[in-house]
């Protein structure tokens, strides 16, 4: 029997932390519950859905020693409509939780503990320390441009993180119409190591952690990190990831320095009158500067000027509004560089000062 005592809003935020883990369908039930484990007057919460664990500790009123896996939502619902002050107990016994709190009684049903999978959140390897908000704002300007349809290509599902010598932590994401990189500094060196990692969990991950520092190991089968009231671990998606480096040229025949958030205000707006069933905005670069133009017989037409510096061959290129749009928006820098070879190649986003991030957009092939 596992059973302790405590408040019903500590045990709420707990597991409020470890549920961002929890399976959202119930092919394998067990995975849609919170493992429950009490030992020394503590006890530990666990959920994962297998691509994603999540365990994090709460200290608590002890009475006896065990373990048990909870329904998860159910449980979540009951303690959010408890007064966080409430001193609430639990006693588990035979397949059911008794919840008490004031006059009241609550029956839950439990799983059995031994279909919940075995997990293991123990480093492997050398732990590379990172800035939380440096990690989060690296994962946050690539993770946009991971494929979203389960269809996709496993490893375009993910984000690669790679680990370089000179201690610098890489991360990009492709759903192969786009790609984002960018680029964090570390104080751990260590070999070249590549990994990806499935883009819902990294995501999951970063809501959760603090503004402080989070330990990374690589380990076979999976990436631990460890912070300070949550540890995690996100499985490896095996495949080949694109080398964005042999898609990015020396060279551009034409080069747009502009202010980011004058075309992303543009592309927006400009979006609003675009066909809603093939959506388009154009760009014109040269001489007398950029423009952006979209329009449809249905929603009507917009053209309007951005403030740039051009350089090269005049040039006319069609984007999808939302892919431009995301990669303006996620960039991270306030001024930055487009690069253009032709209205049917790739372009290249880049920051006007640094060289710690990049984004590459294809263009609409226009007919």
């Amino acid at each position: 029997m596992l059973s302790f005592e405590t408040r019903a809003g500590a045990i709420f935020d707990a597991l409020s932390t470890v549920s961002r883990a929890v399976a959202s369908r119930d092919l394998i039930p067990a995975l849609t519950g919170v493992h429950v484990d009490g030992r020394g007057g503590d006890i530990s919460l666990t959920a994962t859905d297998l691509e994603l664990g999540l365990r994090t500790n709460l200290s608590v009123k002890l009475s006896s020693e065990g373990e048990a896996l909870l329904p998860a939502r159910p449980l979540a619902e009951l303690l959010r409509r408890i007064p966080p002050a409430e001193n609430v107990e639990f006693k588990i016994l035979d397949g059911s939780t008794a919840i008490r709190f004031g006059k009241s009684r609550f029956d839950l049903p439990t799983y059995a503990v031994k279909d919940f999978p075995k997990l293991s959140f123990e480093p492997e390897g050398k732990a590379v320390t990172l800035p939380v908000s440096q990690f989060r704002e690296a994962i946050g300007r690539v993770v946009y441009a991971s494929a979203q349809r389960e269809d996709s290509l496993p490893v375009l599902l993910g984000v690669k993180l790679a680990l370089r010598e000179d201690g610098s932590l890489e991360c990009c994401a492709s759903d192969n119409f786009r790609l984002a990189w960018g680029r964090i500094h570390t104080q751990t060196k260590r070999e070249n190591e590549d990994v990806v990692v499935r883009s819902r969990a990294l995501s999951e991950l970063m809501r959760l952690l603090g503004d402080d520092e989070i330990k990374m190991c690589v380990g076979e089968r999976q990436v631990t990190f460890t912070a300070d009231r949550v540890q995690a671990f996100c499985s490896l998606v095996e495949g080949t990831f694109p080398d964005h480096t042999k898609l990015v040229r020396d060279s551009y025949q034409t080069n747009v320095r502009f202010a980011v958030e004058d075309l992303l205000v543009a592309c927006e707006r400009a979006s609003l009158v675009a066909d809603p069933k093939s959506p388009q905005v154009t760009i014109k670069a040269g001489a007398e500067g950029m423009s952006m133009s979209s329009g449809s017989p249905e929603a009507g037409s917009s053209i309007e000027e951005i403030q740039a510096e051009v350089e090269g061959e005049d040039l006319e290129i069609t984007f999808n509004p939302r892919f431009l749009a995301d990669s303006l928006k996620y960039f991270g820098y306030p001024k930055a560089e487009f690069g253009f070879n032709g209205p049917t190649s790739a372009a290249r986003l880049k920051p006007l000062d640094g060289d710690d991030a990049l984004s590459l957009v294809l263009p609409i092939r226009r007919m």
